[in-house]
């Protein structure tokens, strides 16, 4: 009696866990095992319109729709099953990053070559199969930005950018969107990435990307007739890095557009103690002096300057000036010939 009770509470079983399946699944399941796509995907939505949306029933027919090459279909019924429930994750994880590995890696077969607009084709599908991955935006813009495509390029850095999380900003996506502002000399957003890259940049670590943010924040602020703001990021980077002669260079330049020549000079000065042959230095030297008169002071700085450049038309000109008013007439007929040489003068 034991053993008939036991046969009969099994039998119910058995049927009961069949009865959990049902026909439009079965028949899903047998379809995509015999790679039935169509039958399959009849089977499913089938499925899906008497439950009102299964997580294994939309999983499988992103499962189908790749079988089929289908990414976009693909991804959408992938992030429907995600949304209903997380059975499926780690399949729908493994499945997209195999695809997106496939078409990454042909991108940048194709970037190498410098094949910019197929690269983005490869990027676009990788897209299309895991569209919450910023890394493939960010590859995308910077792709598209070396192809001249800088709408495109914008673009996909802002989508980087939306789909970052709290405190994981990413540099490379703003230095496009930095390069992009000044190349159509866009000042004040320019500025914006610029100051966002700097407030982000260990200049410790990174000193080239800091003082290509510097460079375009500069410029930006002289476009913009802001010298005194220019002028304070340059005395900021400088106390950074004391030993960079443009930065100096630069705030040298600051000084003599607000006509403060004994500043400049002094600042000239400190680049020649730390290279001597510095051309623009001994130039800028010595048209200062030039212009106030002192016309014997500037000639080493300018003959240095032209040892430099022999044919610059400034330095010759300049000391031509200044050897003339100092007496030595015959230096001076030299740098007189030279310059009719030079403008093809007779």
């Amino acid at each position: 009696m034991k053993t008939l009770r036991l046969s009969i509470t099994l039998v119910i079983a058995i049927f009961l866990i069949a009865g959990c399946i049902s026909p439009e699944m079965r028949t899903a399941r047998i379809a995509i095992n015999e790679t039935d796509w169509e039958r399959a995907l009849s089977a499913l939505d089938a499925e899906l319109a008497r439950t009102s949306g299964s997580a294994e029933a939309f999983y499988l027919k992103g499962h189908c729709y790749e079988k089929l090459s289908d990414w976009e279909r693909m991804s959408l019924y992938y992030d429907s099953s995600l949304t209903v429930s997380n059975q499926f994750e780690t399949k729908i994880h493994d499945s997209r990053l195999r695809l997106v590995s496939r078409y990454y890696n042909r991108s940048s077969a194709a970037y190498d070559s410098s094949r910019f607009e197929q690269a983005l084709v490869e990027l676009d599908t990788a897209i299309i199969i895991d569209p919450h991955d910023p890394l493939l935006y960010r590859q995308a813009a910077i792709t598209a930005y070396y192809g001249d495509l800088f709408d495109v390029a914008a673009g996909y850095a802002m989508k980087s950018i939306e789909l970052e999380k709290d405190g994981e900003k990413n540099l490379s996506v703003r230095e496009v969107m930095l390069a992009i502002s000044r190349s159509r000399e866009e000042h004040n957003e320019t500025i914006r990435w610029a100051q966002e890259l700097m407030s982000e940049i260990d200049p410790t670590e990174d000193i080239d990307s800091y003082l290509r943010a510097y460079d375009a924040l500069v410029a930006a602020y002289m476009s913009l007739g802001e010298n005194d703001k220019a002028q304070e990021v340059t005395k900021e980077a400088i106390n950074l890095f004391p030993d960079q002669i443009e930065l100096k260079m630069n705030l040298a330049l600051l000084m003599i557009k607000r006509k403060n020549y004994d500043a400049a000079s002094g600042i000239y000065y400190e680049v020649l103690a730390m290279d001597q042959d510095n051309f623009d230095a001994n130039l800028n030297i010595g048209t200062i002096l030039v212009n106030e008169d002192r016309w014997e002071e500037a000639i080493p700085y300018l003959e240095r300057a032209h040892r430099t450049d022999p044919q610059n038309l400034i330095t010759v000109q300049n000391l031509m000036a200044a050897y003339y008013n100092s007496e030595q007439y015959e230096k001076g007929e030299e740098m007189k010939n030279k310059l009719d040489a030079l403008t093809g003068e007779e």
